[in-house]
């Protein structure tokens, strides 16, 4: 029988999963559009990054203190919703600072990104840790694919409906 530490039990967590996607994605766009030029000071970047950063670390910190303290738990899970909100809120003001807006809830495109099947978590084996980080990078390969490299509009609005996704996974977690 295997048995993985309890801490590491936010690893199969889709909320946990998808932040970990949402994060490389806010890496991403930050490397293609948000230069010098744009952010002079590095401030936007950092602190889009700071906030993609936070979701899944808090998820992690949040969950891992589940046995402990459920208080300290719903805590951390609500941090890492509010940090979707600001980095949601970057990408929106991203969108209108460049004449465009969101698309909206009956779009294809929100619906096509709405509705992207994420695989089930693999089992738990011995070397967990390589097999989730295999796993993540594969969904955000596949993921990425709704991504356009040359259109920082386009590609916020993915980053968005995927923002929203992972708000509602943590809504239904700390309401469980």
């Amino acid at each position: 029988m295997i048995h993985i530490h309890s801490v590491n039990g936010y690893m199969p967590l889709l909320s946990w999963r998808l932040s970990n996607i949402l994060q490389l994605a806010t890496q991403g766009f930050c490397k293609h559009f948000v230069d010098y030029n744009i952010d002079p000071c590095g401030r936007l970047r950092d602190q889009m990054e700071m906030a993609a950063r936070t979701v899944p670390a808090n998820i992690a910190e949040g969950s891992s203190r589940h046995q402990t303290s459920y208080e300290t738990e719903m805590r951390l899970l609500d941090v890492s919703r509010a940090s979707i909100s600001e980095l949601e809120g970057d990408y929106l003001n991203w969108l209108m600072r460049n004449g465009h807006s969101m698309w909206h809830i009956d779009d294809p495109r929100y619906i096509e990104v709405r509705d992207f099947k994420f695989f089930d978590a693999p089992p738990l084996a011995p070397d967990y840790l390589a097999i989730i980080s295999e796993h993540i990078l594969g969904e955000y390969r596949r993921f990425s694919a709704l991504l356009r490299p040359n259109d920082s509009l386009h590609s916020a609005c993915v980053i968005i409906v995927l923002c929203e996704r992972v708000k509602q996974l943590l809504t239904s977690q700390i309401t469980k």
